[in-house]
């Protein structure tokens, strides 16, 4: 998409980046500085938006809504500026760098990293009561250094009123604050160095980076691009449902356009085993799913409707039971575990080579943000450190092992699928490590202690659907293209993550401090979600222990054979139209909710391919980006105004989550 670079992008993604003079170097200076003090800013934002209102989840998609509505922003204010003081004025690589920093750094106080931590290691301390057994069954085997402790702190994130900067309330959470952020910097840190490792391999590749080339294709020409009339009207269209629900918010007899996700369901049998049909028209699925490939769009749709049938066969042949055979849910596990070993298998020679220039260093590795032998040294280490956390938390040195090595796969996996196809989101819910060892091996394989450990690290594994490595890969990207340069990436990413992890404490913990969990004013599901989730599994593996079962092995084993063998059929058949990444999403619960969105731009693309070419395709991409961005600041910017005016707007008026 971004074939027509600039220069000074050329220039830096082959490692070359001009000598900067002292303006651009001040200018760039600038940009960190304020690339790094957005991090907090975002993440209250976030705090407000998911954690209490839980009307716009921005972080449960591919493509960040906040980081759209500040890099059209930049370049508006660049453009101003540029007219009257051309010197100071933000160009490609400084708006680029703000982008970079706020997508590595605010990510972490979203809706799938550390708030579902905070909400369960307060749960299980605040809403420990007899009926539930949490003290007696769970307590025991939980360090006291991975938990809050009861006072005012844990008092307050409760019940509001107070906030974080009364010292009272540090007492609760200083320990825990302390402890699981320096476990977050290690794991971001051992991603980035995963990232790192396979960035050179994956450019050979030639994956595109779908998500990584809006914000390239925006920053071109200074901006210029977002001016041509397609992208004005897809601008226009996407604002317009934000603008027409907002106005029927508070005047209720002015038309709606209901563009969120709708359910419908079929009750009788055996149409019900099918469960609930999403229906989604929001303008910013349809932009992202144009940038996704035609072949892996079709399968996309053509997996999720597949399995449903196969769902709805299985019922009306007398299997019933909701999760059990065809075990749907298992396979697509199964497949994301298969596509982590092909990219593994696809990478061996040139993990060879990085173990050579890691052994005898050469100049090989200077256009990388880390060298290889850092890079080793930071997995290596780091994995150590997070096995050696994961057996003090309670794991046995085994379990660990087995618990790191299948969430290492499916990270592996899920960072792959955003890199290569660029799917608007990827939800694996409830399908992670533990569930596959639980699962498969039945919780009497495992001691209190481990099965306690796994509901402590239950928020790595809830939804598997925005993790730090996804976002790096996506960023190393965007600054190889960028005229950013990958080689300045290394601290960038480092500083962004320490800043963003401390914002996301500050900001969750104030906030809930402020407001208060569980009051009335918290639609999030801090209470009833993230929160008992997690112990109430763990309980219900204690109460009633299951053994081994056979049937869901095998369908783990079935999905990942089945997706080498949709890989291996697409390199000897080159009109094989089935996509083993489409197989990989088909039971993903975000991706369910956009089939209808991709079913429709498929249709639109495969005949816009067939008469237009590729030329056509590219005269259409305004349009669909415009919808995009139109959508998003639109969004954000409601929900700005929701914020200051303490509107608690519905989520109906805003885009919802996937």
């Amino acid at each position: 998409m971004d074939s027509a670079l600039s220069d000074g992008a050329v220039r830096a993604e082959h490692g070359r980046t001009p000598e900067l003079d002292h303006a651009a170097s001040l200018r760039l200076t600038a940009a960190v500085g304020l690339g790094l003090v957005l991090i907090p800013v975002t993440a209250r934002w976030l705090a407000e938006i998911e954690w209490v209102r839980y009307s716009d989840n921005a972080t449960t998609q591919a493509l960040f809504p906040h980081a759209i509505a500040i890099l059209v922003t930049l370049i508006a204010l660049s453009a101003g500026v540029r007219r009257i003081a051309p010197a100071l004025a933000f160009g490609r690589r400084e708006v680029l760098v703000c982008y970079i920093c706020v997508c590595v750094g605010s990510h972490l106080a979203g809706h799938d990293m550390l708030q579902i931590l905070y909400s369960a290691i307060a749960y299980v301390v605040h809403q420990a009561k007899p009926e539930n057994s949490y003290a007696d069954l769970l307590h025991p085997y939980i360090p006291t250094w991975a938990l809050p402790t009861e006072g005012p702190g844990l008092r307050s994130f409760h019940e509001g009123g107070s906030s974080l900067a009364d010292p009272a309330n540090w007492a609760s959470w200083r320990v825990p604050m302390v402890t699981w952020g320096l476990f977050t910097v290690v794991l971001c840190a051992v991603m980035f160095a995963v990232s790192n490792l396979l960035r050179m391999q994956w450019e050979n590749e030639r994956l595109t980076y779908p998500i990584a080339q809006v914000p390239l294709w925006m920053s071109r020409d200074e901006g210029r691009v977002m001016l041509p009339a397609p992208f004005l009207i897809g601008v226009a269209l996407g604002v317009l449902p934000t603008l027409v629900n907002t106005i029927k918010h508070f005047q209720p007899l002015f038309p709606g356009l209901n563009v969120g996700v709708q359910y419908h369901q079929v009750p009788d049998p055996p149409w019900v085993a099918a469960g609930s049909l999403p229906e989604a028209w929001h303008p910013f699925a349809f932009g992202l799913a144009y940038l996704v490939p035609t072949d892996l769009l079709f399968s996309c749709w053509f997996f999720y409707v597949f399995t449903s049938l196969l769902r709805v066969i299985s019922y009306a042949r007398g299997h019933q039971a909701w999760g059990g055979f065809p075990y749907v849910d298992q396979q697509a596990t199964g497949a994301h575990l298969g596509l982590a070993l092909i990219v593994i298998v696809n990478a061996r020679r040139h993990l060879r080579f990085v173990a050579r220039e890691a052994w005898r260093p050469t100049n090989a590795t200077e256009r990388e943000a880390l060298s290889y032998r850092l890079s080793l040294g930071v997995l290596g280490v780091g994995t150590l450190m997070l096995l050696g956390w994961m057996v003090a938390l309670g794991f046995s040195p085994l379990t660990a092992v087995a618990w790191l090595s299948i969430f290492g796969a499916t990270v592996l996996a899920v960072t792959r699928l955003r890199a290569e196809y660029g799917l608007p989101t990827n939800e694996l819910f409830q399908k992670g490590a533990e569930y596959v060892l639980v699962g498969s091996l039945g919780s009497r394989s495992f001691g209190r202690s481990d099965l306690v450990a796994m509901g402590l690290m239950n928020w790595l594994t809830r939804t598997h659907r925005q993790f730090p490595m996804q976002v790096q890969a996506d960023m190393l990207e965007v600054a190889r293209r960028g005229d950013v340069g990958v080689r300045r990436m290394g601290w960038l990413v480092l500083a962004a993550t320490v800043v963003g992890i401390l914002s996301a404490k500050w900001a969750l913990l104030d906030v809930s401090m402020r407001t208060g969990i569980a009051t009335a004013k918290v639609h999030g599901p801090a209470l009833w979600a993230f929160g008992p989730e997690p112990w109430n599994k763990v309980v219900g593996w204690i109460d009633a222990p299951t053994a081994p079962e056979f049937g869901p092995t095998v369908a783990i084993l079935y999905g990942a054979f089945f997706c080498m063998v949709l890989y291996r059929a697409r390199l000897a058949w080159v009109w094989w139209p089935f996509h083993p990444g489409g197989f990989v999403m088909s039971c993903t619960f975000g991706l369910a909710r956009l089939w209808l969105p991709l079913f429709l731009t498929w249709c639109f693309k495969a005949v816009l391919l067939r008469y237009g070419g590729h030329t056509a395709y590219r005269r259409c991409l305004p349009f669909f980006l415009g919808m995009i961005v139109g959508q998003y600041t639109s969004a954000v910017l409601r929900t700005l105004i929701d914020i200051g005016w303490q509107l608690y707007l519905p989520a109906e008026s805003g885009i919802g989550g996937l």
